[in-house]
């Protein structure tokens, strides 16, 4: 079971990055505007991009601490209720937090496109195996 001390920031840290990068997708995407030379991204996308960048690294600091509390601890005891939500969302973890990595360092535009495209993918596979891990360990309690 979770300690609520160790639950209540990554909660919070995941609730609050979730939210600014569907804000960020959906004003990316759908919300360009036309300027002095063509179509440009909207004036918020950079502020939106900054917010994002400066929660993810509470978002993987939590995560590792969830990490070292829960998981590890699951592990060394072998504990037998591992859920297969866990193992999903470590996986989509890890993909997404490498994608977004480099989506910040790689030069190539098809490459950053691709990356751009895993990041997504992984994020929204984040979100859901994130809901089912959560409120389900709430519905056995």
């Amino acid at each position: 079971m979770m300690n609520r001390r160790y639950s209540l920031p990554v909660h919070f840290s995941t609730y609050i990055t979730i939210l600014i990068g569907i804000v960020l997708f959906t004003v990316k995407n759908f919300c360009s505007i036309e300027g002095e030379w063509g179509i440009e991204d909207h004036y918020l996308v950079k502020p939106l991009t900054g917010l994002h960048l400066l929660t993810t690294p509470f978002l993987i600091f939590f995560v590792g601490s969830i990490f070292h509390f829960h998981i590890y601890l699951k592990l060394k005891h072998k504990t037998k209720e591992l859920r297969p939500s866990g193992y999903l969302l470590i996986f989509s973890f890890v993909l997404m937090a490498f994608s977004g990595i480099s989506i910040q360092i790689l030069m190539s535009a098809e490459i950053r496109e691709t990356a751009v495209t895993i990041h997504n993918v992984a994020t929204f596979s984040w979100i859901i195996f994130y809901g089912v891990h959560h409120f389900n360990g709430r519905k056995t309690k």
